[in-house]
Formats: structure tokens, sequence, C-alpha cells
């Protein structure tokens, strides 16, 4: 009898040495800018010889989610932008294949010098045609209001990745000028 007890309690020590396991009320902290920079440097290397997804082998039925950052500064070529950038955030991206649709948006803002940026963009009207996508980014961002769009292609075999850009049509001044990568 006493054999059985001591494997018993050796079990009982290892599952109350786990603490409970569970969850914590305390949100988990927001990225720093240099996180959202390096998931999208990650991204960038990742699928930077991916072919974009050929058109007939884009999905007709169900829903994917897309997440990943933004990039801001001069211009919209991604390379450039993740050397100097003035802004980033992270971006999340809901496709349903079934409708074209596309929703999601961009928050987290962290400026140059990692200070937090307020406010967030929103999709809307956001649409898949072929492997190519495209919707108006609108919100406020550090107390400015945003209209900008962004449109991106599809990438790989199976539409695993998004890489685009995002032009507030200011030109090359624009504040909202920009790059984004997403994955599944």
């Amino acid at each position: 009898m006493k054999l059985l007890i001591l494997p018993a309690l050796v079990a009982l020590s290892a599952l109350t040495a786990c603490g409970g396991g569970g969850s914590s009320s305390d949100p988990a902290p927001a990225p720093t800018q240099a996180e959202s920079l390096t998931r999208a440097k990650t991204l960038t290397t990742e699928y930077a010889q991916t072919a974009a997804t050929v058109a007939t082998a884009m999905p007709v039925t169900g829903q994917a989610s897309y997440a990943g950052a933004a990039v801001f500064g001069k211009g919209t070529d991604m390379d450039a932008l993740l050397q100097a950038p003035t802004m980033s955030g992270d971006m999340a991206l809901n496709a349903d294949f079934a409708t074209g649709g596309v929703t999601g948006g961009i928050d987290n803002f962290r400026d140059a010098t990692n200070a937090p940026v307020s406010g967030e963009m929103t999709v809307s009207g956001g649409q898949i045609a072929g492997a190519v996508l495209g919707g108006d980014l609108t919100g406020t961002v550090g107390g400015k209001d945003v209209n900008a769009q962004m449109s991106g292609s599809f990438l790989g075999a199976d539409a695993e990745a998004v890489r685009g850009v995002i032009a507030d049509g200011a030109g090359a001044t624009g504040a909202f000028n920009g790059a984004f990568i997403v994955a599944r």
C-alpha cells in the first residue's frame, strides 16, 4: 500500500508545482516598435522569394486570418522603410474567400523612438479580386484623421501571406505612406 501512495504524492506535487496555470487578468504587453519591426523584417525575409499566388489557385471557400506589421515613412518600399521607419504598427487582416471580403486594421502604433502613438486604422471596403486585395484604411492616429488606401498581393501556393503598400494620397510627404506584410 505504501508503494502506491508514494507515486500518487509525486504526481500530486508535480501538478501543484505548475502554479495553477490559470489565465491572468493582465493583458499581454503591447509589442515594442523593435518587435514590430523585427516581425516585419522576419516576414519580409521569409517571403522574399515567394511568388505571388496564381489567381486560379486562390481559395474560393473558407476564411483565413493574417497577422504581421505595417511600417510607415517616406515611400512604400518595405526594404527602404525598414531602414528608416517613422512609425510602425501591428496589422491583422481577415480574408473571407467565399465572399471576397477583407476586414482588419492596424493598431499598437509606435514612433521612431518607440513611444506609443494613440489610435488605430480600420479596413473598410476591403475586397479580394483574383489574387490581390484592396481597401481603405481609415481612423485617427496621433490625433490626425487618416484616409489611406491599401493594396496587396497574396503570396505562395495557398495564399499563405499578403504583402502590400499603403498610400494616404498626399504624395511622397504623406505621413501614412508605408508597406505591410502579414502571414497566416
